[in-house]
């Protein structure tokens, strides 16, 4: 138990007066909004709930792409061209909220700069007004230099992180980061100076560059598949 009420009102249950889910020997939570492992980077800060699509996953990738980059702050989150999602809340954050939380982070003033994994919150063309959330968080924040997908964010267990595109015809199935990447095109993130400009696009390698996307279309087709050869042959057809 402590003494404040949760910030983040009920999202762990009915009790708003409890700690880390009552396991305070193998988790924290020095912000009050999400309980986090005791061996937790210093350097991460996220807002993902491990019941919201594979967001428990999320949570550990973040952990590894925080260990590799230990002069950023790892800001995890999902997001759009205009706004971030906190899924622990189920709502839509935007940047005075975001620079607040990363700016009451302790390791905040030892950072060199800020890593967000949120999909497309980078992205200049997508944003109403060609100022995408990214940007407008880091000429609030005004300090540091602030890195983040133009597609969709993508993290894994060995430490890396950066954007992928989707895969053709691929579309979010009414939740934020329910979407198919296709790892054989490259991804680029953008990063944004204290002012909220555009200082320099990075290209991300394909991560599987031997499948391109013609040979998944030939995986997937119902005429190469055991499937579709054996409709093939009801139809009386030869395959």
């Amino acid at each position: 138990m402590w003494l404040s009420r949760d910030p983040a009102g009920f999202v762990d249950g009915p009790n708003v007066y409890a700690y880390v889910k009552q396991n305070p020997w193998t988790s924290f939570d020095p912000l009050g909004l999400a309980d986090a492992p005791a061996n937790r980077p210093p350097n991460l800060l996220e807002f993902f709930h491990p019941d919201y699509l594979d967001d428990a996953i999320i949570e550990k990738q973040l952990v590894a792409v925080a260990k590799a980059n230990p002069t950023k702050l790892v800001f995890g989150m999902h997001g759009t061209p205009d706004s971030f999602f906190d899924s622990n809340t189920g709502k839509n954050r935007y940047e005075r909220w975001a620079a607040n939380q990363i700016k009451s982070h302790p390791f905040y003033p030892k950072a060199d700069g800020i890593i967000c994994t949120a999909c497309r919150t980078g992205n200049i063309q997508l944003s109403e007004g060609k100022f995408p959330i990214a940007a407008r968080t880091a000429k609030v924040l005004g300090e540091k230099e602030f890195e983040a997908p133009v597609e969709y964010g993508y993290t894994d267990l060995s430490g890396k992180w950066g954007s992928v595109p989707a895969k053709n015809g691929a579309t979010e199935k009414g939740k934020l980061g329910d979407l198919q990447g296709d790892f054989s095109k490259e991804g680029h993130t953008n990063v944004f100076d204290k002012n909220g400009k555009l200082v320099r696009t990075n290209t991300i390698p394909p991560l599987r560059p031997e499948s391109s996307s013609k040979d998944n279309t030939e995986k997937d087709s119902p005429k190469t598949s055991f499937w579709g050869k054996v409709k093939d042959l009801f139809k009386g057809k030869k395959s």
